[in-house]
C-alpha cells in the first residue's frame, strides 16, 4: 500500500471538514508518529534485529503486515482528532437554535471519534490499552483538627 493511499485513509477516518488540518505534513507527521508506536506494541524483526515499519510513496519499502495496515491509520487518526478536539475546546455556539437536536460541540464530537479510533487500534494490535499512571496520594485534612495533630496521628498509626 501507498504513503498517499495510507494519507487517504487516514483522512477518511477524520473528515476535517473545516480542513483546520490544511498541511499535508499533518497527516504525514501522524502516520510516522503511528507507525512509531505501532513498532513498540509490535515489534517487527528482521535477521534478529529490530526494524522500523516503513511505508514508501511507491509501496516498494513497505513491511506493515497486512493483518496491521489498517492499524497505524486508526493511530494517526485518533491523533489528529485529539490535536482537532483540543482545537475546538472552549468554543462555544452563540447561537440560539430552538429545534436543535445536536447537543454536542465540535470538541466533544472529535474527541469521541478520537476514543474511538484509538480503540480500534488497540483491538486490532491486540495490544492492552495502557496509561502510565502517576503516583499520588490524598489526605483528608480535617480543619477543625491543627496539622500538627493530623501528622501525630498518622505516626502512630
Amino acid at each position: 500500500m501507498q504513503r498517499s493511499q495510507y494519507i487517504e485513509g487516514i483522512k477518511s477516518r477524520v473528515r476535517d471538514t473545516d480542513n483546520r488540518l490544511s498541511d499535508p505534513s499533518d497527516y504525514s507527521r501522524a502516520l510516522d508518529t503511528a507507525l512509531r508506536q505501532l513498532a513498540h506494541d509490535r515489534p517487527l524483526m528482521a535477521d534478529g534485529e529490530l526494524v522500523a515499519y516503513e511505508v514508501s510513496e511507491d509501496a516498494t519499502a513497505d513491511n506493515v503486515s497486512l493483518v496491521y495496515m489498517d492499524a497505524p491509520m486508526d493511530y494517526a487518526a485518533y491523533l489528529l482528532l485529539t490535536e482537532l478536539a483540543a482545537y475546538y475546546a472552549g468554543d462555544t455556539d452563540s447561537t440560539i437554535s430552538a429545534d436543535s437536536v445536536d447537543r454536542q460541540t465540535k470538541e466533544q464530537r472529535y474527541s469521541r471519534l478520537a476514543t474511538v479510533c484509538e480503540n480500534r487500534y488497540y483491538t486490532r494490535v491486540g495490544v492492552a490499552k495502557t496509561h502510565n499512571k502517576h503516583a499520588s496520594s490524598t489526605a483528608n485534612l480535617d480543619s477543625k483538627r491543627p496539622r500538627a495533630a493530623i501528622f501525630t496521628n498518622w505516626l502512630e498509626a
